[in-house]
């Protein structure tokens, strides 16, 4: 396996979701890279044959493919862990029609106070 920098990765990620192919002002806007470093990147693709380019647009290869589905560790999505609530700020839990009801004694004086 050889490397992969972020930037193509991005490419081939979009790319390969992409089944109509891209044009490159699509991944200029949408991943604000100056011109050179994205024909830098579709040109080490395309020398790979990840790539291919046909009539203004860009391609994913069946080997791009083959690629992206051999290592998908390196093209999924990460997502971060959920932040566990703390059970003080959990209550019971009420039904959609249930209407709420704060309990007054907790919110103070001050939350009634005309200010």
């Amino acid at each position: 396996m050889f490397y992969l920098d972020t930037t193509t990765k991005k490419i081939l990620n979009v790319l390969y979701k992409a089944s109509k192919g891209l044009e490159p002002y699509t991944l200029h806007r949408k991943f604000l890279l100056p011109p050179g470093t994205l024909y830098g990147a579709l040109k080490r693709l395309e020398r790979r044959e990840f790539v291919t380019f046909h009539l203004d647009r860009i391609y994913l290869t069946e080997i791009g493919r083959k690629y992206i589905a051999g290592n998908p560790e390196l093209f999924l999505q990460r997502r971060e862990k959920a932040v566990k609530i703390p059970d003080e700020f959990t209550g019971p839990v009420i039904s959609v029609d249930e209407p709420y009801v704060p309990k007054v004694r907790e919110l103070g004086k001050s939350f009634f106070s005309k200010k």
